[in-house]
Formats: C-alpha cells, sequence, structure tokens
C-alpha cells in the first residue's frame, strides 16, 4: 500500500486527472447516445430491407434485431464469420487477431452470431475508450489541455467516426497504434529492451 493507504490509485490519477477521465468518460458516452438515437429513430421511421446482405449473419437477423446486428454490417460480417468458421475463400484480407479476440470473449458463453456480434461490440467500444485515453495522454505531452480537448471532440464528430462503435476492426487498431505511439513518445521501448 502507498503511503496514504491508496495503493494502486495513485498510478491511476498519474497516467490521467480525474476530472479528464470524466470528460473522456462524458465524450464518450454522449456520443455512443447519439449514435443509439440515430439507429432508433432510423429504425422507427426507415423502413428496414428485406434484400439487404449485412448484419451479423445475415438478413434474418437484421430484420429481427436491427439495434444490435446493425452494427455488424459489411466487413463485420467477415469477422463474425472468421471468428464462427475459421478463414474460408474471401475472407484471406482481413487480419486475425480482432477476430481471435471476437472468438475468446464469445466461446465461453456461445458462438452464435448474437453473442459474436456482442462481443465484437463490446471489444470495439473498450478499444476505442482506451484509445481516447491514450490519445488524450499523447497529445497532453506536447500540447495544452484544451488542444486535446479539441482533438478528442474532432475524432468523435468526424463523420465515419460510427466506425470506431461498430463491429470493425478500426478501433482495435487505433487502440494498438495510438498505444505504440505514445509509448516510444515515452521511451518505454528503448528502456524496455535494455532490461533484456
Amino acid at each position: 500500500m502507498g503511503e496514504n493507504g491508496q495503493g494502486n490509485n495513485r498510478s491511476l490519477q498519474t497516467f490521467v486527472k480525474r476530472t479528464d477521465v470524466r470528460l473522456i468518460l462524458s465524450l464518450f458516452f454522449s456520443w455512443r447516445l447519439l449514435l443509439f438515437l440515430v439507429l432508433f429513430f432510423a429504425v422507427r421511421f426507415v423502413p428496414l430491407q428485406s434484400d439487404f446482405l449485412g448484419g451479423g449473419g445475415g438478413v434474418i437477423n437484421y430484420l429481427t434485431n436491427p439495434y444490435l446486428f446493425a452494427w455488424a454490417n459489411f466487413d463485420g460480417e467477415h469477422h463474425l464469420f472468421i471468428a464462427k468458421f475459421g478463414y474460408k475463400i474471401l475472407t484471406q484480407a482481413f487480419f486475425p487477431l480482432y477476430a481471435l479476440l471476437i472468438k475468446f470473449l464469445a466461446h465461453p458463453f456461445s458462438l452464435n452470431f448474437a453473442t459474436l456480434t456482442s462481443a465484437g461490440f463490446l471489444i470495439s467500444n473498450i478499444s476505442f475508450l482506451i484509445s481516447l485515453f491514450l490519445m488524450w495522454k499523447l497529445i497532453i505531452l506536447d500540447y495544452s489541455r484544451k488542444i486535446a480537448v479539441f482533438s478528442i471532440i474532432l475524432l468523435l464528430s468526424f463523420p465515419t467516426s460510427f466506425y470506431f462503435g461498430s463491429v470493425y476492426s478500426e478501433s482495435l487498431y487505433l487502440v494498438l497504434s495510438v498505444g505504440a505511439f505514445y509509448a516510444a513518445r515515452r521511451q518505454s521501448f528503448r528502456e524496455r529492451s535494455k532490461s533484456i
């Protein structure tokens, strides 16, 4: 335990200040709420297409539960297919890490498309949230808090930012790449290589 009996809380507080954590979380959850509202009104007022190809396991899943399966269209279909069946024809263009994480997270429950889609949705959103914190820390190294806030807001308000919250590998790529840049900027790679 630390000198004030706080234990590991001190390391979390030094990573991101509590007020900054609240700000990033409020921006993230506001973004998620906005995306859900768009989906809610779209499902209510725009007719669902019965000849639609996507939706996490096919058109039947999409039509029965569009609130979940709308997040697993196009490339998301391929990631779910790889997680369920492995690599087959036309899926070799997708890297395996995202599909492996989906399968790992869903495996204790079930490998049906609803569970796989939920796992992919969870992985994407957690990865994106972590990437926001890492991006914040990376920007704060050289710039003011105001610029960090503006950068996070710009990323969240970018018209195609909804891909980060969908069953796509973009959020996993973002967290890994921003994490690598942050570690390189903090010279963690050099320090770790000396200890090996």
